[in-house]
């Protein structure tokens, strides 16, 4: 299992647009590791295949950039609903046969419902939304559950509530923020984990106890 961080940064990136702090100002004068662009990373299972998790906007250009092929990714993971890990899906959302395009398989998008509902509202049309989940053949969706573990590419993967978007940090009833707990054939465990508030749910934390 190897793991590429593409972005490392939050919402507004480093250096943020026309911000004079001091970490922008360093960012913009050494780049390389200082310029930190919205969080996303990739998984290689040694399968040969990638699983993305997130897909800020500027997605094609962070996997170009790692030089990472976009046409090997056939998952794609999504922690929460907030634009800045999530507003790249529209590439695929978009996706069309009128639009000539052309694809070989299918990408299997794992998604939280509520991320799903919310999305699905910013991104396409009502006409589309009604429509997408049953007829798009561009992507399969996979809805994914707190602690409801699964496989993908022969790794396993268990999805572990943040408490990122509870109501008590202003979220809405219902709104799930994911973390993912990735474990190998070897045993090797990695927890991909952000936006995380500083008590994580108990639930979550007697998990990660027991890893």
């Amino acid at each position: 299992m190897k793991i590429t961080l593409l972005g490392t940064g939050s919402d507004h990136c480093i250096p943020a647009f026309r911000c004079t702090c001091s970490v922008c100002k360093k960012a913009r004068v050494k780049r390389g590791r200082h310029v930190r662009q919205n969080s996303c990373a990739v998984i290689e299972s040694g399968s040969g295949e990638y699983i993305l998790i997130d897909m800020p906007p500027q997605v094609l250009t962070m996997l170009s950039q790692n030089n990472i092929y976009d046409n090997k990714i056939r998952t794609v993971l999504i922690t929460h609903r907030h634009p800045d890990h999530s507003l790249g899906l529209r590439y695929l959302f978009h996706a069309s046969e009128k639009k000539k395009f052309r694809v070989d398989k299918k990408t299997a998008l794992s998604i939280p419902a509520s991320a799903l509902k919310s999305i699905s509202k910013k991104l396409l049309s009502e006409k589309k939304e009604n429509l997408f989940l049953s007829k798009e053949r561009y992507y399969d969706i996979n809805i994914v559950r707190d602690g409801k573990t699964f496989v993908l590419s022969k790794l396993q993967i268990t999805p572990i509530e943040t408490g990122h978007l509870s109501a008590k940090s202003g979220g809405k009833a219902g709104d799930e923020s994911l973390a993912y707990v990735i474990k190998d054939k070897e045993g090797k465990v990695c927890v991909y984990l952000l936006d995380a508030p500083v008590n994580l749910p108990e639930k979550t934390l007697s998990f990660l106890k027991k890893i």
